[in-house]
C-alpha cells in the first residue's frame, strides 16, 4: 500500500475511533472498572481474554450505536440551535461570521456554486427559500472538502464535534451504566463504611473514578459543549471557500 493510501487510510479510522469508539469505551468504563473491583482475581489469564474480547465485541456494537444516536439527536440539537450552524453562519440575520466575511464568502459562493445567493432583503422576505439555498451550499461545501490532507483542520473540527455529539447521543445509556457502577462500588464499601482502612484501595479508586464520570455526565456533557464544537466545525467549513475554485478553473 502506498504512503497516500496508508495516510488516507489512517485518517478514516481516526474519525471512526475518535467519534464513535471512544464514545463508545467511555460509555462502557465506569461499569467495567466497577466489574472489575467486584471479581479482581478474574482480571488474570484466559479470563482477561476473555472478558477484553467480550467488551471489545460489547464495544462494537456500541460504537455503532453512538452513531445512530448521535445522528439522531442531531436533529433535535439543530432544532434547538435555530439550524444547523454551517448553514445560520450563512445567513444575513445573526450570523457569528463579521460582516465584511460574510459578503466575501456570499460572493465567492455564487462564482462556485450556480446558485443566487440572498441579499438581505430577500433573505428576510423569504427566509425558507434562502434556508434552502444556505443548505445547498453547506452540501456543495462538504462534498468539495472531503480531502483529509487539504483541509486537516475542518477534518480535525469534524472529529471533535463527531465526538461530543455521539456521546450527547449516548448520555441517557451512560448515565443509567454510570449510575449502576457507582451502585456496584457502593456495595463493596458499605460493609466497612465505617472502617475505611479495611475497604481494598481498588474498591476506592473505583468509587472516585465512577463518581468522577457522573459529575461529567452530568454537568459537562450538555447540547452548550456540543454546540461549541460545532460552531468550530462550521466557522473551519466556511473558511474552505477561501481556498476553493471552480471546478473548470
Amino acid at each position: 500500500m502506498s504512503s497516500d493510501k496508508s495516510s488516507k487510510l489512517f485518517s478514516l479510522d481516526k474519525y471512526a475511533c475518535n467519534a464513535r469508539v471512544v464514545p463508545a469505551l467511555l460509555v462502557l468504563f465506569p461499569i467495567g472498572i466497577s466489574i472489575a473491583c467486584l471479581f479482581p482475581e478474574k482480571l488474570a489469564g484466559w479470563d482477561l481474554i476473555v472478558w477484553l474480547g467480550t467488551s471489545a465485541g460489547l464495544a462494537v456494537f456500541l460504537e455503532q450505536l453512538a452513531r445512530d444516536r448521535g445522528l439522531h439527536r442531531q436533529e433535535e440539537l439543530f432544532k434547538s440551535w435555530g439550524g444547523n450552524p454551517s448553514t445560520a453562519m450563512l445567513r444575513h440575520r445573526e450570523s457569528l461570521v463579521n460582516r465584511p466575511t460574510l459578503i466575501r464568502y456570499h460572493e465567492k459562493l455564487s462564482r462556485l456554486v450556480p446558485i443566487k445567493l440572498p441579499a438581505l432583503e430577500e433573505e428576510i422576505k423569504d427566509p425558507q427559500a434562502a434556508e434552502a439555498i444556505y443548505e445547498s451550499c453547506g452540501d456543495f461545501l462538504r462534498a468539495r472538502t472531503r480531502d483529509k490532507e487539504k483541509f486537516q483542520l475542518l477534518f480535525e473540527e469534524n472529529v471533535n464535534y463527531g465526538f461530543r455529539r455521539n456521546l450527547w447521543g449516548m448520555k441517557v445509556l451512560a448515565f443509567i451504566l454510570n449510575a449502576l457502577s457507582v451502585g456496584i462500588a457502593l456495595t463493596q464499601v458499605h460493609p466497612d463504611w465505617l472502617k475505611p482502612a479495611h475497604v481494598r484501595p481498588v474498591v476506592w479508586v473505583a468509587l472516585l473514578l465512577d463518581v468522577s464520570f457522573l459529575l461529567v455526565w452530568l454537568f459537562v456533557i450538555n447540547p452548550a459543549w456540543v454546540k461549541s464544537a460545532a460552531e468550530a466545525y462550521a466557522k473551519q467549513l466556511l473558511a474552505a471557500i477561501d481556498v476553493l475554485e471552480p471546478k473548470n478553473h
